[in-house]
């Protein structure tokens, strides 16, 4: 798997070329106030556009709420031209690593993992697959890539001064709630519209949120540093991988 993640991250980078654009102030005329003012907050205004972005992250995450803790370090590439996001991890489960690799291409996405990489664990796709990893895609705009919000396929609806509603026109049609300190800060994102995968068999339609907890330095600009994701399950909120970034590039070179 990390050979086909390669593959498609190296196609990728031959393919993008890095913009000469910045982001201007007038690009957030069009934009929520509080969008606006979360933008402005993170130090992406009179930087680069973001064309793809490279993220490094550290964390745990877990099957179930009974279910120990499994150490896990990860990578991705997301490609905003074609929509793209490639997403590689490596867990530790019984002191037996498995990796896994979400691919989110040409508007289909497929999830495996991978014992020893060796045995199959799971190996899902579909169209509930696709509409998950579309809403994920969105998360990592508003989190990692906050200059990718002028993006003109996001159409916004004001809440209140502090939480709107994006809704976003990619392969897949999906909108999330997104929630922000007074001090400009995103501090919660919240869909409806994404699926929990259960043993990659099966899908369930649940609420899905991204609280983040810490903020921190990254390629120059203020971006989060920690974060968890939670399902909302009928039992009870579900955190089901907390993660810490390490690294953050805008626009890397091949």
């Amino acid at each position: 798997m990390k050979k086909t993640y390669n593959t498609l991250v190296v196609d990728g980078l031959s393919r993008v070329r890095k913009s000469e654009a910045i982001l201007q102030e007038s690009d957030l005329e069009k934009l929520p106030d509080v969008v606006a003012k979360y933008i402005r907050f993170t130090g992406a205004v009179g930087r680069p556009l973001t064309s793809h972005f490279f993220v490094k992250t550290n964390g745990k995450i877990r099957g179930n709420p009974q279910d120990p803790w499994m150490e896990l370090i990860s990578e991705q590439y997301n490609f905003m031209d074609r929509y793209e996001r490639f997403f590689y991890i490596k867990a530790i489960k019984s002191g037996i690593p498995a990796f896994g690799l979400h691919s989110y291409k040409d508007g289909e996405a497929t999830m495996k993992i991978k014992l020893l990489g060796l045995f199959t664990l799971v190996n899902a796709k579909g169209p509930e697959m696709n509409q998950s990893e579309t809403v994920t895609l969105l998360n990592d705009m508003c989190l990692l890539a906050p200059g990718t919000l002028i993006n003109p396929d996001i159409q916004w609806e004001i809440i209140d001064n502090l939480s709107v509603i994006a809704r976003f026109n990619g392969p897949s049609r999906v909108s999330a709630k997104l929630l922000f300190h007074e001090d400009g800060r995103l501090i919660d994102f919240m869909s409806e519209e994404r699926y929990e995968s259960v043993g990659g068999k099966s899908f369930r339609l649940l609420p899905w949120r991204t609280p983040v907890s810490e903020y921190g330095i990254f390629d120059g600009m203020r971006l989060p540093k920690k974060a968890e994701a939670i399902y909302k399950r009928p039992e009870g909120d579900f955190s089901y991988i907390k993660l810490t970034v390490d690294e953050i590039i805008n626009n890397p070179l091949l």
